[in-house]
């Protein structure tokens, strides 16, 4: 039995009569479960979305009290990718804050973070050479920060409130990081975390399959921005995109270097469901970025690895027949689940992604088109590469011309932060990316990495080769929820860098303390 299987063993068993939470930190979840609840009841009179409301304040509420500090942060991020079942999070405004709940929730999982670090002494927050790093970077970025906030407010006479929620992403990124990389060093925490986000992935995947091909509109369930009708089926705009993403690369982690049969079996089901939605969903550059991601992992994984690599291509054939099994079973089985609309439309789209990237037709080309958006930008930046404009909210300071006349778009990716924080901004939001790529792929080839957490390291570096290719115009770096899942990502790439809570005191391969 490996440490992984006694992990999730013991997430499910009491802890002793001890609670994870103080009394204090108690009252502040319970609080932000119930603002979660009455924030549904102020924005809508109707009967339903109270009802649903008070369900996930039940839910949430004894969750929360049955397993502890994991189950809570798995559900604060699902909530943050408004990928929660009941209402729509991301059209319910707070009254007080002005900020909608998937921000708010954002919000909430700072302040756990926070309480939890203080609770251990903040002995975990700065006592590696890379937590260390990571807290100089979050000073610097937050500096950066504010000082962007001070001077859009001196300059271009935008209230605070508007500069500070325009650029509340890079704020919550800087926060988030070396909070989530203190915490997840506890194994138990860690592995409660992982297990409850997968058990939240696999509904999420479910219900936008069934959403996407059968054209149904489970508004409980999936929480799209908008929709539309492409190649044959219904293409839904959802949050819940980036965390899927995080899951195909460690579930494929998984897969291929877990240690335990059980514990392959979870990756298996955990990267084919998620691939089926995130291809489902039509976004061509996360179909680049996934054949970046997985290329360079399974290379250096199964190729140069000291540790892993033997291993891995023991399964590597295996595992590929059986996945090849199950997709053609899927697909041309007597009883399809998935309807040969969908399979023409994701087929359809996967070849088009020479012709966009070669063609200079914005009218036919989203390339193109984004280029043209990207020049427009540009014009507006002028000169100001190095620090940007600011941030500068259309509120406030409409700027003509540009798309709902802000400087930040949605497909314009890496020129969101360029735009606002100029290159400096931009450079730091990547540092923490590529810091942590360098030192996991480091510690790979040197042949030091902990093999019970192999494939944790593959999930996390395809991770982020993924992000950085879809940067250039994909939002995975430069917005309040791929930021987030940004966060995590990174902070759970960090315990394999270094000593985790237990392992410091006792090594490696030691005993797990009783609860």
């Amino acid at each position: 039995m490996t440490v992984s299987d006694l992990h999730i063993r013991r997430i499910t068993r009491p802890h002793g009569g001890q609670r994870l939470f103080s009394g204090s930190s108690v009252l502040v979840i319970v609080g932000a479960s119930l603002s979660l609840g009455l924030g549904a009841l102020a924005a809508s009179e109707d009967f339903s979305k109270i009802a649903e409301g008070l369900l996930v304040v039940a839910v949430v509420a004894a969750l929360v009290w049955r397993f502890g500090l994991g189950v809570w942060l798995a559900l604060l991020v699902l909530g943050s990718v408004d990928a929660l079942p009941g209402p729509e999070l991301e059209t319910i405004e707070t009254p007080a804050l002005h900020l909608f709940m998937s921000d708010v929730l954002i919000v909430v999982l700072i302040l756990t973070l926070l309480i939890d670090n203080y609770r251990d002494g903040f002995g975990h927050l700065a006592d590696t050479r890379e937590r260390r790093m990571l807290c100089f970077w979050s000073c610097a970025l937050l500096f950066v920060w504010l000082i962007t906030v001070g001077r859009s407010y001196a300059l271009s006479e935008i209230p605070l409130k508007h500069a500070m929620d325009f650029g509340r992403d890079f704020a919550f990124f800087a926060l988030l990081l070396p909070l989530f990389a203190a915490t997840l060093t506890r194994p138990r925490v860690r592995t409660a975390t992982l297990v409850a986000l997968a058990i939240g992935i696999v509904v999420v995947d479910l219900t936008e399959i069934i959403s996407i091909t059968t054209h149904r509109t489970l508004t409980f369930w999936v929480h799209a921005g908008r929709t539309v009708e492409s190649n044959g089926i219904t293409r839904i705009y959802v949050n819940a995109q980036f965390l899927e993403v995080l899951a195909v690369m460690l579930g494929f982690g998984v897969l291929f270097l877990a240690r335990s049969g059980r514990l392959r079996l979870v990756g298996a089901l955990l990267a084919l469901l998620s691939t089926m939605a995130v291809a489902l969903e039509l976004t061509r550059a996360q179909y680049v970025g996934f054949a970046a991601g997985l290329g360079v992992a399974l290379v250096v994984w199964l190729v140069f690895s000291r540790r892993s690599a033997g291993f891995g291509r023991k399964h590597l054939v295996r595992l590929t027949l059986v996945l090849s099994v199950i997709g053609v079973l899927l697909i041309l089985g007597p009883s399809s689940l998935i309807p040969k609309t969908a399979l023409a439309g994701v087929e359809s789209r996967i070849s088009s992604v020479f012709e966009t990237l070669s063609s200079n037709n914005a009218s036919t080309s989203t390339v193109a088109y984004r280029e043209v958006e990207a020049s427009e930008l540009e014009q507006v930046l002028g000169a100001n590469w190095i620090f940007g404009l600011g941030f500068l909210d259309p509120r406030t300071h409409y700027v003509s011309g540009l798309r709902l006349g802000s400087i930040r778009n949605g497909d314009v990716g890496v020129l969101n932060a360029v735009m606002t924080m100029g290159i400096v901004g931009a450079a730091l939001i990547y540092f923490p990316v590529v810091f942590i790529f360098v030192a996991l792929i480091s510690r790979t080839l040197r042949g030091v990495e902990n093999p019970n957490e192999s494939w944790i390291a593959f999930g996390i570096v395809a991770w982020i080769v993924s992000v950085l290719t879809t940067s250039v115009t994909l939002v995975s770096l430069f917005s309040a929820p791929g930021l987030c899942i940004a966060a995590l990502a990174l902070g759970i790439g960090v315990t394999c860098l270094t000593p985790g809570y237990f392992e410091s005191k006792q090594g490696v391969s030691g005993p797990i303390p009783r609860p």
